[in-house]
């Protein structure tokens, strides 16, 4: 037995598909950890499709969302060692929170939703992905309330710098390809959304991010350069994306920090000897990128001299 075709067709009368529910019924019966492990399996990656559609609306239903709770409590019977178990439900309580029309219990959800993103950080404290889903939570809930403590800010940049750290030390950064970089971008645009939120002082929170951010990232660019690429490109390709959706930037505050942070990046760029040429091409192209945004015809030399090297 290899897959949940299997299992429905040993558990299925002749001519008849066993349903869902009755299959469950039967294999938690059962004494066998192979046919409980497929159902469990079959939940989970169940689960995984759901979620990462959820915002459409055809999954964006209660009812739905009622059954997929239900499938990951069956999967914590079937599996004792589900060890996803607690990020999971963070999920659902997210998407509950999503459908919810009540303000309570969006609040209420979301506030579910972090509880158990704590507790799966108990069990998986050097998970980058995970620091990153509970900041941006817990974010979630600030605005949701509208309420925005200096106590949860601090949480959350606390967890943005643990993502930070955690995936830096995962990565040997030997060329541009040889690092993703998510919580790094996350961060990054967490840090520069901050400017379009109804925040009391958002511009000396916005700072307040920003210099931890830079304090935590030097030590790494340091070290290798190529962190400097990625972090001016993260920030390239934030502010091209946001100028492609509202046409221009109406925020000058934000415009001008970026393009700031850019010129200052494009600086230590232009200093490093690269002997990769993938590094190269890259660099080159972000040059490019830079010379165009600011009509500046240096730009267009270094990235030339990229491309020639």
């Amino acid at each position: 037995m290899k897959n949940i075709n299997d299992l429905i067709k040993l558990y299925s009368k002749e001519g008849e598909r066993i349903s869902y529910d009755v299959l469950y019924k039967k294999v938690i019966a059962s004494d066998s950890s192979i046919e409980k492990r497929i159902l469990a399996e079959f939940y989970i990656s169940n689960f995984d499709k759901t979620y990462a559609n959820f915002l459409n609306e055809e999954y964006a239903v209660l009812e739905n969302i009622i059954k997929l709770d239900a499938s990951i409590e069956q999967t914590k019977q079937l599996l004792p060692d589900f060890s996803e178990y607690h990020e999971l439900k963070a999920k659902v309580y997210e998407m509950f929170s999503w459908v919810s029309t009540s303000l309570e219990e969006q609040i209420n959800y979301h506030k579910l939703c972090i509880e158990h993103y704590r507790k799966q950080l108990e069990l998986e404290h050097g998970d980058n992905d995970l620091w990153t889903d509970f900041a941006e939570h817990s974010f979630k809930l600030c605005k949701i309330r509208n309420q925005y403590d200096s106590e949860i800010l601090g949480e959350i940049k606390s967890a943005y710098v643990e993502a930070l750290h955690i995936e830096h030390k995962e990565n040997k950064l030997d060329t541009i390809y040889g690092f993703e970089g998510s919580s790094t971008e996350s961060f990054l645009v967490f840090i520069y959304s901050l400017l379009f939120e109804n925040l009391v002082q958002k511009e000396k929170v916005f700072q307040d991010f920003l210099s931890s951010f830079k304090t935590e990232i030097k030590i790494y660019a340091y070290q290798n350069p190529v962190l400097y690429y990625y972090w001016a490109n993260s920030l390239l390709k934030f502010i091209c994306d946001y100028e492609e959706v509202e046409q221009e930037v109406n925020l000058p505050v934000f415009k001008e920090n970026i393009e700031s942070e850019l010129k200052t990046l494009a600086q230590k760029l232009s200093e490093i000897k690269v002997l990769d040429s993938s590094f190269r091409k890259a660099l080159g192209q972000l040059f490019e990128q830079l010379a165009s945004r600011f009509q500046d015809n240096e730009y267009q030399q270094i990235a030339k001299h990229y491309y020639e090297k």
